[in-house]
């Protein structure tokens, strides 16, 4: 907010304030004026009942509400500190600090993510029965409405958040990964509670929802690679006028010098020659000259 708007919106509370004032100077004005005479003294003695019978309620009210309040801020502070415990473990797992057996790193921080949302609703369960009103037919009512809403309108949502729980726990892949889904691939960029991001190699965002991904058979050509090395296909298509030795040589000489090919196994060079052209003839039907 600029300074200006400060200022009008101060200006605008100070002028309600100032109003409620005259407003109640001018009540309590009329009712001792009304109590100075004998005809308007009972009228004052109401009127003045019906502002303070609702103001004596109030205050007794809070007066007696104070151990539950108590109650309610004890159980905020509990929560308060078992979120900052939790919170520096899922920090020192993150950074690999503590080692857990069969916990990886990277559920440090969904893992306490979801111990919050838990922890949050175990809480509003605790101190629902403290709120004042809390057993009044209304509030109830309240609350079953609201539950309702949110149960009908939040399927998908739901389904979204379970699918990328369950994705989290998998470890499909990570952020910075080549992956396939369905016919597109991409680097994911983005991995959030209800969907995955990709960026393929025209620089396009694609946006999957979790419940699609968790469906969906995915590829990870990072995680294929980390063992053997990755196997890459390519279909390449020469007429039948070019001698298959020289198509041969040009393919295993393109393949040697493209960056990162492992020098073992060498896979390209494992056979003879012969043996390599013979098959390449017998799968491509190549008449033998």
């Amino acid at each position: 907010m600029s300074s200006k708007q400060i200022t009008d919106v101060i200006l605008f509370s100070l002028r309600i304030l100032k109003y409620l004032i005259m407003i109640f100077q001018l009540i309590i004005t009329v009712l001792i004026v009304f109590s100075l005479f004998p005809a308007t003294r009972t009228l004052a003695s109401d009127i003045f009942g019906y502002i303070i019978d609702p103001l004596k309620a109030i205050l007794l009210g809070v007066v007696k509400y104070i151990p539950n309040l108590i109650t309610i801020i004890v159980i905020l502070v509990v929560v308060k500190y078992v979120l900052r415990a939790l919170k520096f473990f899922a920090k020192q797992i993150a950074n690999e600090k503590v080692k857990v057996p069969g916990f990886y790193a990277d559920w440090a921080w969904p893992t306490f993510n979801l111990l919050r949302v838990l922890l949050y609703a175990f809480t509003v369960a605790l101190v629902y029965p403290y709120l004042p009103g809390s057993e009044s037919r209304i509030f109830q009512g309240v609350s079953v409405f609201m539950g309702l809403i949110v149960s009908l309108g939040s399927s998908s949502a739901i389904g979204n958040l379970v699918a990328g729980l369950v994705i989290t726990y998998m470890r499909p892949f990570k952020i910075g990964d080549r992956i396939k889904i369905k016919d597109i691939t991409g680097f994911v960029v983005e991995k959030s509670t209800f969907v995955v991001r990709l960026r393929n190699i025209k620089n396009e965002f694609i946006t999957f929802p979790n419940l699609t991904v968790l469906n969906s058979e995915v590829i990870n050509f990072n995680t294929s690679g980390e063992q053997e090395g990755l196997i890459l296909h390519a279909k390449i298509t020469v007429g039948y006028d070019v001698p298959w030795r020289d198509v041969y040589k040009i393919l295993i000489s393109a393949a040697t010098k493209t960056p990162h090919i492992q020098e073992t196994p060498n896979l390209l060079c494992s056979k003879p020659a012969w043996k390599i052209s013979t098959r390449l003839m017998n799968s491509t039907s190549i008449p033998r000259k």
